[in-house]
């Protein structure tokens, strides 16, 4: 039906409608868009720069049109195509979206990676721009499983140790993105765990690169003093799996310490087992981990316990914290 009524509406553009009258439908332009008609934008641009509108006017109009692409079109097989000619238009490539969309640049919501070549051979130098919740377009990247993405900006020199508002890295957000997997199927034929196996190698190569594997977050959880370490992820997503997903878990694990002992160094390692072995004795007597969505600044909303019931597990926490210390 949406087809249908763009493919209406731009009919009457190509039988001779005259671009006053389409400017007075502006949803013209997100219709030219949805139907990748580059020339329909290409022509309503040079009629508004041919009539003198202000170019400050004609930025305001590009930045929507584009944070409306980004938002609607991406799901719809929108291609690098329609970026080329947004800036071939006069776009901004520095661009933030607005708040209403969530906020990030354009490199954030990149396609493929023709899109991130397309900018940062361009010219774009906000390749460590944090978005509102403090992420890189290398975390959402990560986050998605978008490892082609991932990959190619890479190539371009992102910053593998930037932490977020919750002073999550890239190497948080790669074993974030292991958890995650473990309870979707990408699609209709495929496991989760071919998926982890793609997490696992985006991790081994941040640790080849120097990511370092015992920054902590800030969560303020007694089973693990001074916040979780990627790996300490791991184990109190865990808790919250099925029986098949927590028989994997382990051998995840353990993979991951394989690697930080061969890339990094053994005494990383043997804290990341001390801090395991911590954790575990928590999850024993399950009072672990309740608050850490508290250390997020909009609140506790990954739980379901009652707040008075989370400062409770929190003082058994520190009794038996004090105990193991």
């Amino acid at each position: 039906m949406l087809l249908l009524a763009t493919e209406t509406r731009l009919s009457k553009i190509d039988n001779g409608s005259s671009l006053l009258d389409r400017l007075d439908h502006p949803g013209f332009l997100e219709d030219a868009l949805y139907a990748e008609r580059w020339d329909v934008l290409r022509e309503t641009f040079k009629f508004y720069r041919a009539h003198k509108v202000p170019e400050a006017v004609l930025a305001h109009f590009l930045r929507d049109l584009m944070a409306y692409a980004v938002d609607r079109l991406r799901y719809l097989g929108m291609n690098h195509d329609c970026l080329e000619v947004m800036l071939e238009l006069g776009l901004d490539k520095h661009m933030d979206r607005p708040p209403r969309y969530g906020g990030g640049t354009l490199l954030h919501f990149a396609l493929g990676s023709e899109w991130i070549r397309i900018l940062m051979d361009g010219g774009f130098n906000l390749v460590n721009y944090r978005n509102e919740l403090g992420k890189t377009a290398f975390h959402q990247f990560l986050l998605q499983w978008k490892y082609e993405q991932a990959r190619t900006i890479m190539s371009y020199g992102c910053d593998l140790t930037w932490q977020d508002v919750r002073r999550q890295t890239p190497l948080h957000s790669s074993i974030r993105a292991i958890i995650e997997a473990s309870g979707y199927f990408l699609d209709i034929s495929s496991s989760p765990y071919g998926t982890v196996s793609k997490c696992l190698s985006l991790v081994a190569t941040l640790l080849r690169q120097g990511a370092d594997a015992s920054t902590r977050d800030n969560c303020y959880c007694p089973c693990s003093p001074g916040g979780c370490s990627p790996l300490l992820q791991l184990l109190r997503a865990s808790a919250a799996w099925s029986p098949e997903e927590r028989f994997v878990q382990p051998i995840w694990a353990l993979e991951i310490l394989i690697m930080i002992d061969e890339l990094q160094s053994s005494l990383i390692t043997q804290q990341a087992v001390d801090d395991m072995l911590r954790v575990k004795e928590f999850q024993s007597l399950e009072m672990t981990h309740v608050c850490c969505c508290g250390s997020s600044p909009i609140g506790r909303t990954g739980t379901t316990i009652a707040a008075d019931e989370i400062d409770e597990i929190i003082d058994e926490e520190k009794v038996l914290g004090g105990s193991t210390s």
